[in-house]
């Protein structure tokens, strides 16, 4: 017969081969750097050295060998029971998320307190406790400190399983370590279960337990739930875009996300200018949504966000010491996972999942899964926005089209659009009745030549002047006749996607009979001042001449401010009539450096009496252009009495040409008082004079500019002007060379 030392030989045979495996479990894990993996691998090296201190000491006790080897098991089977102890409490508080301050003191004060009381026995020599039986079986004991800490740790692991078990996820492991543990109470408590290798081979059972459990959570389950995984984030992504509103995609993200965690509440946090704003909720209050805000450096939210990583807190009241997430935090919340929705490197929101205090805990495949599904909800929450932005956009151009439209058709202004081949794409109802005729349909005339209705002499003529104004301005003013009535036609250029032209016209039959009627006013009170003027002037000085000898210095004086007074009225008469003859153009070749030159040598005396330098830097080989000489003379020789009024005693008047691009620029420069910026853009107004800088004899009409203008437009230039108040202006003349 099988004796019962040969059984518990098997037995702890057995338990060895148990146990070697285990190592083999260890070394297969040992590259997972999280700490309950690592803490299980201690678990099982110190349960590999207990279960083989065991096989060696019973073995040599078997053969009746009391023997160095027989005493290095007993002590290996001593070191492997106490490190077992140690291993198993910290990893029991680990996978129970209680592994806190006092847990982490009770562990390292439990591994002291041993390493100190066994070194004091070492150093005293005193012998292990064992004996051998005479049928070969070992009885063995533990020192009465060690028994009393082993007795506490495997209290303490019990404690924790018994109020934490629901935290523990796997149910083979909730067995295991409650095998475990009731193995280590056996043989703390016991000498005679020690003797028949109980505690051992209960240990033995609850490792193999275990280890399916971790192989079961670390590798086969992961490995066979990655497909189910993928699916059920394809069913969630479906069903998060399948929703288009916000709210809707909000409140879908939060209940697939708790029930691909099967957890017990979810949340949606939103980014926007002030921080984050809650938005949706999985089983927790309504009443919070859009009332809790938190800023990017509160709450585990606003760590996740502003870290741009995710969080994992296995016990919200003990480990989290910042601000609380939502009202009610710190009472209710368990373990909490924390995952930012980022698209395109910016975190749109944050999504949060909680368990209650008494939930289980969140892992690392429960953070990779929310991680898959992070992405995903972070597009369709900016699909959701960009949608919501497109239906308010379409609905604010829908609106501005009605308003447009109804302006367009209301008009009396006709207005035309055209594509680049000149097809009609657009025209009010004005348009139509003045190019087709009244009882043509609007909608009749789309995609046919603006050509078949008008004749091509209304289009614009100067070419050249039509492509640089709408280079320059983007559109054309210029002016046209239409049966019997005169319109401003206003073009403008259509940029993409549909490239053409718009053409507005306004009708300027009434202004311009009202100018008419004005410039004849105008012109015949002019004509009609000049005489009565005349011998006002005359009689005045048949008056200074008679009266020579008896006037007063006042009378003198009085007779003075009446010259200068007539003397400016017939400066704004002249003007006047010189802006009326601007329209009337006598072209001829001119040759622009004999014009210049002479208008200049005209005003050398002036310029010396006023004590100013006046030069010239005109080109030798000047191009000859069309003009009207007598206006382009008077035009320069205005800008150069202007220079000369304005510029104080020492100054410099430069008279400059340059040619460039086919135009001849003529450049006025003084050393002036300059114009205020404020009225640079009114001084070619007609009577527009500028106030500040000015002294009280200065009596100009107001005229001058607006002629110089009136009169380079006519030759199709421009004038343009650059000063600076106190340092001078500087007025430019380009006239076109053809």
């Amino acid at each position: 017969m099988v004796s019962l030392t040969g059984i518990i030989l098997l037995i702890s045979g057995l338990m060895l081969t148990l146990a070697l495996g285990s190592f083999f479990i260890f070394l297969l894990l040992q590259g997972n750097r999280q700490p309950t993996i690592t803490i299980f691998n201690w678990l099982m090296l110190f349960v590999i050295i207990w279960f083989g201190g065991s096989c060696l000491s019973r073995v040599m006790a078997q053969a009746a060998v009391d023997n160095q080897l027989t005493v290095a098991g007993v002590w290996l089977l001593q070191v492997g029971f106490g490190g077992a102890c140690i291993a198993v409490y910290i990893f029991a508080a680990l996978v129970t998320g209680k592994f806190g301050l006092w847990t982490k003191l009770i562990a390292a004060t439990s591994t002291i307190l041993v390493v100190i009381y066994q070194g004091i026995l070492t150093s005293l020599d005193v012998s292990l406790r064992y004996t051998i039986e005479d049928d070969g079986t070992l009885i063995y004991g533990f020192p009465r400190l060690h028994g009393l800490i082993y007795f506490g740790l495997a209290g303490g692991t019990l404690y924790l399983l018994w109020n934490n078990l629901s935290k523990i996820r796997q149910l083979s492991l909730r067995i295991g370590l409650i095998l475990f543990t009731l193995g280590l109470f056996l043989g703390i408590a016991s000498p005679s279960l020690r003797s028949f290798a109980l505690p051992e081979s209960t240990a033995t059972t609850a490792s193999a337990v275990m280890i399916y459990a971790m192989l079961q959570s670390q590798i086969i389950q992961p490995l066979i739930g990655r497909t189910r995984q993928i699916e059920a984030v394809q069913e969630v992504v479906l069903a998060i875009t399948s929703r288009v509103s916000l709210d809707d995609v909000l409140q879908t993200i939060a209940a697939q996300a708790a029930e691909l965690l099967g957890t017990a509440a979810s949340a949606i946090y939103l980014r926007d200018d002030k921080g984050l704003i809650l938005k949706a909720v999985q089983n927790l209050p309504s009443e919070f949504i859009e009332q809790t805000r938190l800023s990017l450096q509160q709450g585990v939210v606003g760590l996740a966000a502003s870290s741009q990583e995710s969080q994992l807190i296995g016990d919200y009241r003990r480990e989290w010491k910042g601000e609380p997430d939502m009202p009610l935090a710190f009472e209710t919340f368990g373990a909490l996972l924390c995952v930012p929705l980022i698209f395109d490197d910016y975190v749109v929101g944050v999504l949060l999942v909680v368990e209650g205090i008494d939930g289980r805990l969140f892992d690392q495949e429960d953070m990779q899964l929310l991680q898959l599904l992070a992405p995903q909800a972070a597009v369709a929450i900016i699909n959701s926005h960009l949608f919501e932005q497109e239906r308010q956009l379409m609905s604010e151009l829908l609106t501005a089209k009605t308003q447009l439209e109804t302006v367009l058709l209301s008009t009396n202004n006709p207005v035309i659009a055209l594509d680049r081949r000149l097809r009609i794409v657009f025209a009010n109802p004005a348009a139509v009745a003045l190019t087709a005729s009244p009882d043509t349909q609007p909608r009749s005339v789309i995609y046919k030549s603006l050509l078949t209705y008008i004749d091509r002499s209304v289009l614009p003529t100067n070419l050249r002047s039509f492509v640089r104004d709408v280079h320059k301005t983007g559109s054309y003013v210029y002016e046209i006749s239409l049966h019997r009535r005169d319109y401003f036609c206003h073009i403008t250029q259509l940029t993409e996607p549909n490239r053409g032209w718009v053409i507005v016209l306004n009708d300027i039959t009434t202004l311009k009979e009202v100018d008419r009627l004005k410039s004849q006013v105008v012109r015949m009170t002019s004509h009609d001042l000049k005489n009565p003027l005349f011998a006002i002037m005359t009689y005045l000085d048949l008056i200074e001449d008679d009266g020579e000898d008896i006037f007063t210095p006042d009378i003198r004086r009085n007779i003075q401010v009446l010259r200068t007074q007539l003397d400016r009225m017939q400066r704004l008469i002249n003007g006047i009539l010189d802006l009326e003859r601007v329209g009337a153009l006598t072209l001829e070749t001119c040759d622009m450096r004999q014009l210049i030159l002479s208008i200049v040598n005209g005003f050398e005396d002036i310029a010396r009496t006023s004590q100013l330098i006046l030069k010239t830097e005109v080109g030798e080989d000047l191009p000859l252009l069309q003009g009207d000489p007598n206006q382009l003379g008077q035009a320069l020789a205005n800008l150069i009495d202007n220079a000369i009024k304005y510029t104080p005693k020492g100054g410099t008047i430069l008279v400059k040409t340059m040619v460039e691009d086919g135009h001849l620029a003529i450049a006025v420069s003084d050393t002036g008082i300059g114009i205020p910026e404020a009225y640079q853009a009114q001084v070619f107004d007609r009577f527009f004079r500028v106030k500040q800088g000015r002294s009280k004899e200065d009596i100009g009409s107001g005229l001058g500019l607006s002629l110089v203008k009136a009169v380079i437009e006519q030759h199709n230039g421009e004038v343009q002007l650059s000063s600076q108040e106190e340092n001078g202006s500087t007025f430019t003349i380009i006239l076109p060379l053809e």
